[in-house]
């Protein structure tokens, strides 16, 4: 299995950082995903 260093690696890493949070967040009820995904400059739809 090889290593990527790279725009692959850092979407992988970020996506998962980003699940992580939405995980967390909704978890602890903090609000709803909406709220995350503005606070990282995604719209859906």
């Amino acid at each position: 299995m090889r290593r990527t260093f790279g725009p692959e690696y850092v979407m992988i890493r970020w996506v998962a950082e980003l699940f992580n949070q939405l995980r967390g967040e909704a978890l602890s009820g903090e609000g709803p995903p909406e709220a995350l995904f503005k606070r990282v400059g995604i719209s859906r739809g």
